[in-house]
């Protein structure tokens, strides 16, 4: 009778344990790209905002594992040249924010994409950022 009591105790320990274990898997779901990493983690969603500050001339959204920045350019003396200049020397720190995502997400292959746009929507230049 003992062993049949520890038999049962053993079974629905190893059962218990089957469903904690199943629970924890559904808990850490892989994360394949970032968007899905900004969308699952409310705490990362502010982080898009923190990116343009509180600039009205840009906006930022996430597809799949590209940061897309659009910088809308009211003042028409800005040329490509200029602009691509600008965005040489933003390289440096493209690269560090970069870096600094796939180590925060464990993902490979982040990019950033910027554009600077007319306020008609034509784009002037843009550069991507890997």
């Amino acid at each position: 009778m003992k062993n049949k009591g520890r038999i049962a105790i053993t079974a629905i320990a190893i059962m218990a344990l089957a469903v904690f274990a199943s629970s924890c898997q559904d808990q850490k779901k892989v994360i394949e790209t970032l968007e899905q990493y900004i969308t699952e983690n409310e705490s990362e969603q502010g982080f898009i905002q923190n990116v343009v500050g509180e600039n009205p001339d840009a906006s930022v959204t996430v597809k799949e594992n590209t940061l897309e920045i659009k910088y809308t350019v009211q003042d028409e003396g800005f040329t490509a040249e200029t602009l691509d200049a600008a965005l040489a020397e933003m390289t440096d720190t493209f690269s560090e924010i970069i870096d600094g995502l796939e180590k925060q997400t464990g993902l490979e292959g982040i990019n950033i994409q910027v554009y600077y746009v007319k306020p008609n929507g034509e784009t002037i230049t843009g550069k991507l950022f890997k």
